[in-house]
């Protein structure tokens, strides 16, 4: 409400009533659609002396017109349809009384069929709408939605040979399912518009014309494995695009069924499938789609996901905004499914630098996979995907780019992401759902091309820079490698020593933990916490589970190894049995619950005791002297 009253402050400081206004809202224009309409007006007016504007249904909007009008446009006009003769009469009268009828030309309008595209529609009679110049804004608030499904969307055909490429057209209640349906059909109509919605009461779409200079064929790229009912979603949310240079390339990495039937069924030329000869994993799929795109842009696209509509029309007109076309844009992304959430990642435009650094952070992506669109020649220079990364091989690429590339963010859902039980990271208390491990390993390689200096730019010491590295690590947890970065730093910083005693508790390396209290100076509390975790761990080591209170330790290797084995859930327990043993690989209690809950260790060890850049060539002898 508050809103509300401010927007119509803000119209009246234009205006000088000479009579009360009609209430606002209800079914009425709401002050925050009027504002709109007034901003819409007042920048016609700026370059344009007289104005020609259509409104289907009159009302109080048309009072707020006219009275804008008579202050800063009087050789204007508004011509307001209504299928209402008693209605248009009440508007007649109160423009009479606010002496406003000079700049409004009422039409009544009543209901007539017409045939658009074969089919029947009823709207507005325009028989007796006689005008010599184009629209300059066209308002679209009738007729009611209860006269016929859809029932707004032939203003734009029947009213198109009276508009030119700078008609604004504004339609209210955009809120509502029918009109975004309408805005929908209008856009996929080949009508060259691009759309903009308001958050305004009842929302607000603003429509207008423009034609793109650029406009790149774009690969919309989907692999797929065994997931046939969520690829025909898929493939419906790319075909429903209005923009027209695409394809869609589909690569199948070996699925048991035959994902192929899904092709076939939508007959639509724009679909390219081919398929692996046996299951090769996501990376190589991926790549597979890049070595068959014919696209100047790759935009990805999960088979259990959906692509909004009109997102390609979208995407174009940012490429064609931008002084300088980024490599890779990208969206805000919705969920649905088991859950509802929202990613609205920054817009990273010409700042490379801090995107690096955000990605060394140690809280996943800030780039989504779902819904970016890159310009194909970078995979060129830049390289593919990883292969050895079966998942977070989107992280470890736009780790690797971060700095050579340009990225822009368009500020609008581009896509919906599915949760459900069989997504790689999703679901409920997903930081231990998926082997993090993966995220680590592309932080370490990339420290083949990037120095930690360059990284953690705003840091000017060596030590805070390996303990900044060594918390995203243990966020990962990669208890090995945070323990590793900045362990050499003990013994020359108290904070450094503080910081890597709850690390290595945190990781059950009680030999770290003790040599680190030993750069301590007031040590007691730190002696006592050790002591009091070294009681609980007696009991649970002979598995005395119950009753035994971890508070204080969540997020420990103790904490974990303990949530595996009293959980009842054979795959929570799995998670949970490879979050302990991250932390400590090393460990035989970590191996022995890992071996009891089916955990792959082998490729866990390959990733985590790599040495994958030469900041750790003392690796090895740092595991042999701590971790024995």
């Amino acid at each position: 409400m508050q809103y509300q009253l401010e927007d119509l402050e803000q119209i009246l400081s234009f205006i000088n009533l000479n009579y009360p206004l009609n209430r606002l809202g209800g079914w009425a224009a709401s002050a925050d659609f009027m504002k709109i309409v007034y901003r819409e007006l007042l920048k016609k007016i700026r370059n344009k002396k007289d104005l020609i504007i259509v409104e289907c249904g009159s009302g109080v909007s048309t009072i707020l017109m006219a009275y804008l009008l008579k202050e800063h446009s009087p050789n204007s006009k508004i011509i307001s349809l209504d299928h209402s003769y008693d209605y248009l009469k009440k508007t007649e009268n109160e423009l009479k009384l606010h002496n406003l009828l000079k700049f409004v030309e009422p039409l009544y309008a009543p209901l007539k069929y017409y045939l658009i595209d074969e089919d029947e529609w009823l709207w507005y009679d325009i028989s007796q709408l006689h005008i010599d110049a184009p629209i300059d804004i066209l308002l679209v608030d009738g007729p009611p939605m209860d006269t016929q499904p859809l029932a707004r969307y032939p203003a734009l055909p029947l009213l198109y040979s009276y508009l030119n490429n700078e008609t604004v057209i504004l339609l209210d209640d955009a809120h509502r399912e029918e009109e975004r349906k309408i805005v929908e059909k209008w856009l996929r109509d080949d009508y060259n518009l691009r759309s903009e919605n308001y958050e305004t009461q009842k929302g607000t779409a603003k429509l207008y014309f423009k034609k793109n200079s650029y406009e790149p064929l774009i690969t919309i790229a989907i692999p797929t494995y065994n997931r046939k009912e969520f690829l025909r979603e898929a493939l419906q949310s790319a075909l429903n695009q209005n923009y027209e240079n695409y394809e869609i390339v589909v690569v199948d990495d070996g699925s048991d069924v035959d994902m192929q039937e899904v092709i076939e069924e939508f007959n639509s030329p724009k679909i390219r499938f081919f398929a692996n000869e046996k299951n090769r994993g996501r990376p190589y799929t991926r790549n597979r789609c890049i070595e068959e795109a014919r696209g100047e842009y790759i935009l990805w696209l999960d088979d259990d996901d959906k692509l909004m509509p009109n997102i390609l029309q979208k995407y174009v007109d940012l490429l064609n905004d931008v002084d300088i076309t980024p490599d890779v844009v990208y969206g805000n992304l919705n969920s649905f499914g088991e859950q509802e959430l929202r990613f609205t990642p920054l817009d990273f435009f010409e700042n490379g630098d801090t995107l690096l650094q955000m990605l060394y952070e140690g809280k996943g992506s800030y780039i989504p996979n779902l819904g970016s669109m890159v310009k194909t020649i970078l995979y060129t220079k830049i390289g593919k995907y990883d292969e050895r990364f079966e998942r977070a091989q989107d992280f470890e690429f736009w780790i690797r780019v971060a700095k050579t590339a340009r990225f822009k963010k368009l500020n609008n859902v581009v896509a919906l992401w599915r949760i459900h039980l069989s997504n790689t990271t999703n679901g409920e208390n997903s930081v231990y759902y998926a082997d993090r491990s993966y995220e680590s390993l592309a932080m370490r390689l990339n420290l083949k091309y990037y120095r930690l200096e360059e990284i953690f730019y705003h840091f000017d010491d060596m030590k805070d820079i390996n303990q900044k590295l060594s918390s995203s690590l243990i966020g990962y947890f990669d208890g090995l490698n945070a323990l590793y970065y900045g362990f050499e730093y003990i013994s020359q910083s108290e904070e450094i020593a503080r910081m890597k005693f709850s690390q290595a508790l945190q990781c059950d390396n009680l030999t770290i933990a003790k040599y680190a209290l030993q750069h301590v100076k007031e040590n007691e509390k730190l002696r006592k916490l050790l002591k009091r975790y070294q009681k609980i761990k007696k009991l649970l080591m002979r598995e005395n589970i119950d009753g035994v209170s971890l508070r204080g330790f969540e997020n420990f290797w103790l904490f974990y190894y303990t949530l595996a084995l009293k959980s009842e859930d054979i795959r929570q327990a799995k998670n949970f049995a490879r979050a302990a043993y991250l932390l400590n690989p090393l460990k035989l209690e970590s191996q022995k619950v890992a071996k009891r809950f089916g955990v792959e260790t082998k490729a866990i060890d390959r990733r985590i005791k790599v040495i994958a850049n030469s900041y750790e060539e003392n690796k090895n002898e740092f595991i042999q002297k701590y971790w024995s």
